[in-house]
């Protein structure tokens, strides 16, 4: 059985320090709150203010993003993105 000595070599996406922006196209996005249900963060909620097609996407509860994607792989409309910010600005 192999040992894991080094265990820093973790995905940069799951590391603690790291701000992570979710972009929601609201042109795609259908409002099916697929995201919102299996974010295993709670990082999407729902809109309080409706898009022009009268839908409620979601919106990124700040902070709580790791990064794992999950919101952008669920999306049956391809409306999310994760954006990983510079740690420069």
């Amino acid at each position: 059985m192999t040992e894991v000595k080094n265990k820093e070599k973790k995905g940069k996406a799951f590391r603690g320090g790291d701000k992570f922006s979710i972009e929601v196209d609201e042109d795609y996005c259908k409002g099916c709150n697929l995201c919102i249900y299996y974010c295993p963060r709670e990082a999407l909620d729902e809109s309080e203010e409706p898009n022009k097609k009268g839908l409620y996407p979601p919106v990124q509860v700040e902070d709580k993003c790791i990064g794992c994607r999950m919101c952008e792989m669920i999306c049956p409309d391809f409306a999310i993105t994760i954006v990983e910010d510079d740690e420069d600005e």
